[in-house]
C-alpha cells in the first residue's frame, strides 16, 4: 500500500520539480490517499491510455 504513495513521491518530488501538492478525494469519502497515488501513478505509467472522466 504504502508503495503506491513512495512511487508517486518519487515521481513528483524527482530534483524538486514539484515543492508543494495537496490532493483531495473530492465527494468520495471512501477514496484512500493510496487509491489516489494508484491511479495517478497509472496515468504517469501511460498517459495515453488513462481514461478521463468529464462531469
Amino acid at each position: 500500500m504504502q508503495h503506491e504513495l513512495d512511487a508517486l513521491k518519487k515521481t513528483l518530488f524527482v530534483e524538486n520539480q514539484v515543492k508543494n501538492i495537496k490532493f483531495f478525494p473530492g465527494t468520495n469519502a471512501d477514496t484512500m490517499p493510496v487509491d489516489v497515488a494508484r491511479e495517478i501513478n497509472k496515468f504517469f505509467a501511460d498517459p495515453a491510455s488513462a481514461s478521463v472522466d468529464e462531469d
